[in-house]
């Protein structure tokens, strides 16, 4: 794991943390704007920025949010070539 990666971690960590506490009902739109925020945060950490791309393919999954899930699938992709 990079420098970088090492120094942001508790930033995104603290994000992705918050996203997961609004998982429950009308909560579902707050927890993805912290992942959101977790990706801008961890974007030029490739580990960082893969993983919260799997976050938001967990969440696109669990709302049923198909346009999301197929936009999730193609970041993830495009992030190993």
């Amino acid at each position: 794991m990079s420098q970088f990666s090492k120094n942001i971690a508790s930033y995104v960590t603290a994000e992705i943390a918050v996203s997961q506490s609004l998982q429950q009902p009308g909560q579902h739109t707050l927890a993805f704007t912290h992942l959101e925020n977790a990706h801008v945060l961890g974007q030029e950490s490739t580990y960082w920025h893969v993983k919260v791309h799997i976050l938001m393919l967990i969440w696109a999954i669990e709302q049923k949010d198909f346009p999301e899930l197929f936009d999730q699938l193609v970041r993830i992709l495009g992030e190993q070539h």
